[in-house]
C-alpha cells in the first residue's frame, strides 16, 4: 500500500501459500513494511467447499478468523468476523480465487470475473473453445464447475462407486477371465503424435485438444500415455517413425506424467519443478530411452525428426543450452528436436483446431553433431507448427 501524496510505501504484506496435493489449506501473511495494527505473522488455514471456496478460516489455535457464505455466482451471502481482532481481510474467497477489494472482480490468472454480474470482464482468450458466449461464466453452471484460469471450465464431478456384482455361473467364469491386450498397431506413415493424458489437470489438458484436432487431419496415429514408462513402451510398437509430436506438460529437466515425477527426466534424481527429485514410479530417464534406440526396439528413419510440445522442453535458465532436456533427447536419439524455451498454449491460434503453439520465449531446433553434442538453433517467432 502506497501514500498516494507522497508515493511512499506505508504498508507491504507477503503471503506464502501452502498446498496439499489438490488445493490451498493455509497462508501465512507476513507484514514486512509499516504497521496497521494487526499480527506481524498470522497463519490462515482455511476450509474449503467443493468448488474450492474459502468458507472457514481458522489461526493456529483453532479461534475462527472469518466465516463466509456464496451465493451460486460468487457474491457474499452471509460473512462474518471476530471484531475483537484486528486481521488482515481474506483476500482468496469464491472458487479459491483472488478478490481484488477496490473493483470486487476476481481474479482469474486469464481474465477477471465480475460476481454481481455473473459473466467476464473481458472475452475469453482462447475464443469458442469453451463456449460459444466468450462471456459467460462455467457455461452459466456454477454449482458444480470452476475456471481457475479463466480460460476453460473445470468439471468438479465425483465418480460414482464400482457396483458391486454376485458372481455366480457364467458371470463368475465371465469375470474370472482375463481381458485380451490390443496390441499397438505399427502408424503406416511413420507420423506419431503421443499426449501424456493428465486427468489431473483439465484445465490445461483440455487445451491439448486443439493440437490433437490438428495432428489428426495432418494423419497423425494419437496415442494417449500416463508416464514415461508407458510412453516408451508405445514407441517400442508403433514400427518405424518419421515424426514424433510429444504434448505434455514439462519443467526444464523433463516432462512430466499424470502422477508426481511420473515422466521423463534427464537424470535418476533430475525430476520435479527444481530439478532434485528423484523419479517416481512409472517415470524414467534419457538413459532409457537411449538404450531403446540403441538396441533397435525404438526405431527411428534416417530424417526423422521430433517436437516437443509442451512447456520448457529446452529452457536454458538452470541448465546450459545444450543439457537441456531436449537437448538430452536430441543426444539419445541422434535425431533434430525442435522445442520451446518457455511456456507454451495454442494462444487463441485457432478456432477449435490448430496445429500451432504458442511459446512465450521462442522455440529453438536442436541438432545432434557426430561427437555427440549438439548445435542449439533459436527460431524466429514465438509460434511453431507441432503437426507438420
Amino acid at each position: 500500500m502506497y501514500d498516494i501524496n507522497t508515493n511512499n510505501k506505508e504498508l507491504e504484506r507477503e503471503t506464502l501459500h501452502i498446498t496439499d496435493d489438490k488445493r490451498r489449506i493455509a497462508m501465512v501473511d507476513t507484514r514486512t513494511a509499516g504497521n496497521d495494527g494487526s499480527p506481524q505473522q498470522l497463519i490462515r488455514f482455511q476450509y474449503n467447499d467443493h468448488l474450492q471456496s474459502a468458507c472457514l478460516e481458522l489461526d493456529e489455535l483453532g479461534n475462527i478468523i472469518s466465516y463466509e457464505e456464496y451465493h451460486p455466482f460468487g457474491t457474499t451471502a452471509y460473512q462474518a468476523t471476530d471484531a475483537s481482532r484486528q486481521v488482515p481481510a481474506k483476500r482468496y474467497r469464491y472458487t479459491g480465487m483472488e478478490r481484488d477489494e477496490e473493483s470486487g472482480f476476481n481474479y482469474h490468472q486469464a481474465r477477471y470475473y465480475v460476481p454481481w454480474l455473473a459473466c467476464w470482464l473481458s472475452a475469453d482468450p482462447i475464443g469458442i473453445g469453451d463456449g460459444i458466449n466468450m462471456y459467460a461464466y462455467l457455461g452459466i453452471n456454477p454449482i458444480g464447475y470452476r475456471d481457475p484460469e479463466g480460460t476453460q471450465t473445470e468439471p468438479k464431478k465425483k465418480k460414482a462407486p464400482p457396483r458391486a456384482e454376485k458372481k455366480t455361473g457364467s458371470a463368475k467364469k465371465k469375470a474370472d477371465t482375463k481381458p485380451k491386450k490390443t496390441a499397438q498397431k505399427p502408424a503406416g506413415n511413420g507420423k506419431i503424435a503421443i499426449v501424456i493424458h493428465n486427468e489431473k489437470k483439465p484445465v490445461s489438458q483440455n487445451e491439448y485438444n486443439q493440437n490433437i484436432e490438428a495432428a489428426k487431419k495432418a494423419g497423425y496415429t494419437i496415442i494417449k500415455v500416463k508416464n514415461g514408462k508407458e510412453l516408451l513402451d508405445k514407441l517400442t510398437k508403433v514400427g518405424e517413425i518419421k515424426k514424433l509430436t510429444i504434448l505434455h506438460h514439462g519443467v526444464p529437466t523433463g516432462l512430466g506424467g499424470e502422477d508426481p515425477n511420473s515422466g521423463i527426466y534427464v537424470g535418476e534424481n533430475r525430476a520435479g519443478k527444481d530439478g532434485n527429485a528423484p523419479v517416481g514410479k512409472g517415470g524414467t530417464t534419457v538413459a532409457e530411452l537411449k538404450e531403446k534406440v540403441d538396441k533397435g526396439q525404438i526405431k527411428f528413419s534416417k530424417d526423422a525428426t521430433i517436437i516437443l510440445g509442451g512447456c520448457r522442453s529446452a529452457d536454458d535458465e538452470k541448465l546450459k543450452e545444450t543439457e537441456t532436456f531436449a537437448a538430452e533427447v536430441a543426444k539419445a536419439t541422434g535425431k533434430e528436436v525442435t522445442a520451446a524455451r518457455g511456456r507454451t498454449s495454442f494462444h487463441g491460434l485457432g478456432d477449435g483446431t490448430t496445429p500451432k503453439r504458442y511459446s512465450e520465449k521462442g522455440w529453438v531446433k536442436i541438432t545432434p553433431d557426430a561427437k555427440g553434442g549438439v548445435k542449439v538453433e533459436k527460431l524466429s517467432g514465438h509460434t511453431h507448427n507441432v503437426a507438420p
